[in-house]
């Protein structure tokens, strides 16, 4: 039977899961743009604080994670009429795109003002360099080879070039750090079971999985996978089978990665009274865990992974900011459908590359704080996309019969209710670190 099989295939023609896996690459150019360093910085300081006690959080993150995405792209290839999301929600009156939108639109200043210091500080410990304004210069020269990469001919081609060797050296760097400490097994079950451990240090424990769950969960930024596919040129029904195997092997490699930091912070420094405030601390956190090669390594992660997030944000998140403005005020904007000749995108990413380098001035807030305030302000644009994407997938108006599944429009539901509690949750937080900072 095999060998009949093997004949009946064309000489030279590779099997369909082959050619499936060497198609995979937009969930790793959305993953390194939504990942970066302020999620390490995240998981890191979970770790450090809780243990693996608030494991259970980031498991639900990742699943959220994947079925936000998975229901976003649902709609986009199988509408049947070639749409975007954004096309999508213009249908449901420019409310939900001029609210997706502006969430990205803050999030291309909030993320930025995090992923361009990260960047530079790590450019500097790396060579060595020295100076009040070193984080600043450092910066200048990471958006300066950002520039440079997002005027190439074939940007996005290189860009997911670049983003699967970035997940490579990521997971190679923290599995073999997380291994060199023999974590404990049971423990870590354990930490899959629902606990709330006592608040710690600035951020109470729920706030720190809300934050968790912004970086990586029902977040505005999870819509850049629908460019990351709409520019790898995936944009009908065929494509759905192996994008939903790009985006589980993409959820995986995040999970490797963000898992494989939380067991060396949980493992090496919680109980010790160590605690996470910049990433002068994720060095010493390193160095405590395999010496002194450890500081080196973290630098090189943070620099490629704040990089990625610099690149993806300001590529991605203009496309899809112009395509909401487009079809938030349709009239203004007709005949004038082609992303690419917009010259919105270019004045988004000269703005969203320049201005958070004020960010990486001697006087800007810790990395911490950029961290967290990145993660929370574009939420404000989740519960709309939600509730976009519940009437988009589940009524036979927008989407094809056969493709309306009535359970995973009660799941949406749920995420949207978990959604609101989130916000109002973070703006707590966000007022709690405002006050801290304030004396």
């Amino acid at each position: 039977m095999e060998q009949t099989k093997q004949m009946a295939r064309p000489a030279g023609r590779l099997p369909k899961w082959v050619s499936n896996v060497r198609q995979i690459g937009p969930g790793f150019v959305a993953a390194m743009t939504m990942l970066g360093a302020g999620e390490l910085i995240d998981v890191t300081v979970a770790g450090a604080n809780y243990g693996y006690a608030l494991m259970w959080g980031f498991a639900l993150v990742l699943l959220s994670k994947f079925f936000f995405m998975f229901m976003l792209t649902k709609y986009q290839l199988l509408n049947g009429k070639g749409l975007t999301i954004m096309q999508g929600f213009g249908k449901l009156g420019k409310v939900f795109p001029l609210a997706a939108g502006m969430g990205l639109l803050l999030g291309i200043f909030a993320y930025g003002a995090f992923y361009v210091p990260a960047a530079g500080t790590a450019l500097v410990e790396l060579v060595g360099f020295e100076s009040p304004f070193a984080v600043f210069i450092g910066s200048v020269v990471t958006v300066a080879l950002a520039a440079f990469m997002l005027r190439a001919k074939r940007a996005y081609a290189i860009f997911e070039s670049v983003s699967r060797l970035v997940v490579l050296l990521l997971v190679g760097t923290f599995v073999y750090t997380a291994i060199s400490q023999g974590p404990s097994l049971l423990a870590l079950i354990k930490g899959l079971l629902f606990s709330v451990p006592s608040d710690k240090g600035m951020f109470g424990s729920l706030f720190v999985v809300v934050a968790l769950i912004g970086v990586a969960g029902v977040t505005p930024a999870a819509i850049v996978y629908n460019y990351a596919i709409y520019e790898k040129g995936w944009r009908s029904p065929r494509h759905r089978a192996t994008q939903v195997l790009d985006l589980l092997v993409a959820i995986v490699a995040i999970a490797i990665i963000d898992f494989s930091i939380w067991i060396v912070a949980a493992e090496t420094v919680h109980g010790t009274g160590f605690s996470i405030s910049d990433t002068d601390d994720l060095a010493r956190l390193m160095q405590l865990a395999i010496g002194d090669v450890g500081p080196p390594l973290l630098w090189v992660a943070i620099f490629f992974a704040s990089f990625t997030s610099i690149v993806g944000t300001v590529f991605l998140f203009s496309r899809a900011v112009v395509d909401a403005l487009h079809n938030a005020f349709p009239s203004r904007y007709e005949g004038n459908v082609d992303l690419e000749k917009s010259p919105i995108i270019k004045w988004l990413t000269i703005l969203g590359l320049l201005l958070p380098l004020l960010c990486a001035t001697p006087w800007a807030p810790n990395m911490v704080v950029l961290a967290i305030s990145a993660v929370t302000i574009p939420l404000v644009a989740t519960p709309f996309m939600l509730i976009g994407l519940i009437r988009l997938t589940g009524s036979t108006r927008f989407l094809p019969a056969e493709f309306v599944r009535r359970w995973q429009s009660g799941l949406l539901v749920i995420m949207t209710v978990a959604a609101l509690v989130s916000l109002v949750i973070a703006a707590h937080g966000l007022v709690g670190v405002v006050r801290t900072l304030a004396g």
